[in-house]
């Protein structure tokens, strides 16, 4: 079997074979909430994480939305998809739209403030990409 990671136990358990020093050949097994798989679409992965997180945030819990991995892996795909595609928005998108659709239906005497940040760190700086001029705050 060629593959070096596999997604098994209901897209929890993902399996890591590699090489170690001497030529041997090393397993390991991480497990997470969800894991994609390579073929997964966007709308799955807003399903199981962006959706959820909206629901959150509607009754009031602070949540963040976090992307992690080397450059090229995928996060802006992910998180902001193809501008002009429903079908292949990224999850930054899919939140917004369902949040403002869901405060719509709410009741004429709820009110939500709303705030957003949208940071980059990369080489251990980080970045406000909302407003670039602004040197982002850390609390």
């Amino acid at each position: 079997d060629d593959k070096v990671i596999d997604i098994l136990d209901c897209s929890k358990q993902v399996k890591f074979r590699g090489t170690v020093a001497g030529g041997g050949k090393k397993a390991q097994s991480f497990t997470f909430d969800r894991a994609f798989k390579p073929d997964s679409i966007q709308h799955q992965v807003f399903e199981h994480t962006g959706a959820l997180l909206v629901d959150e945030v509607l009754n009031g819990v602070n949540c963040t939305l976090f992307a992690y991995g080397q450059t090229g892996s995928g996060k802006t795909f992910t998180m902001e998809g193809q501008i002009g595609s429903l079908e292949n928005e990224g999850l930054i998108p899919r939140m917004v739209r369902r949040l403002f659709e869901n405060i719509q239906n709410m009741q004429d005497n709820v009110r939500y403030a709303l705030r957003v940040s949208y940071v980059e760190i990369y080489n251990e700086k980080l970045r406000d990409l909302l407003d670039p001029t602004l040197t982002p705050r850390v609390r």
